[in-house]
């Protein structure tokens, strides 16, 4: 498979609401950074309360993973060779997984930077002494969501290939 089809609008809009999300995470942090005391959590452990501390600078992890994952999951979709077909699969159906797979990484990318938007803000409001530790809640839905997606996809590409 050589060629590459553009963008569905669902991937544009994917795509553009990413974007948002790392410009939101940024603009918070500017907003915000005088406020923040000089050390803030950097990692909680699964009761919800910190256990690692830094620098205030820490705080920029969040958008700096957010755009990492953009500019990955971006140059990953651009390679449609080196997905993973079925061998039996025939040059129609790897085109519709090939699409299919682009589309799981927007909806990836989306998921991630939108908990990173949150954990970010979460994040402040405990450095900041608003809030008394991570909601693991938040974790456990995110990770719901993640696996619930990857799983949807996968299942809908497994009939993609039985047709």
């Amino acid at each position: 498979m050589k060629k590459i089809a553009p963008r569905t609008i669902l991937e544009r809009w994917l795509d553009g609401l990413s974007l948002i999300g790392i410009v939101v995470m940024l603009i918070y942090i500017g907003f915000i950074w005088l406020s923040l005391p000089h050390r803030i959590p950097t990692h909680f452990g699964w009761n919800g309360e910190a256990d690692g501390f830094g620098g205030k600078g820490n705080i920029f992890i969040h958008p700096i993973v957010g755009l990492g994952f953009y500019i990955l999951f971006h140059v990953l979709s651009r390679f449609p060779h080196l997905f993973n077909y079925p061998s039996h699969a025939t040059e129609a159906q790897k085109q519709q997984l090939y699409l299919h797979s682009r589309t799981l990484l927007g909806w990836l990318q989306f998921e991630i930077i939108t908990f990173g938007v949150y954990s970010t803000w979460e994040n402040a409001q405990i450095a900041m002494q608003k809030e008394v530790g991570f909601s693991t809640i938040s974790l456990i839905i995110f990770l719901v969501i993640l696996f619930s997606t990857m799983i949807f996809h996968i299942v809908r590409s497994l009939r993609m290939i039985e047709k």
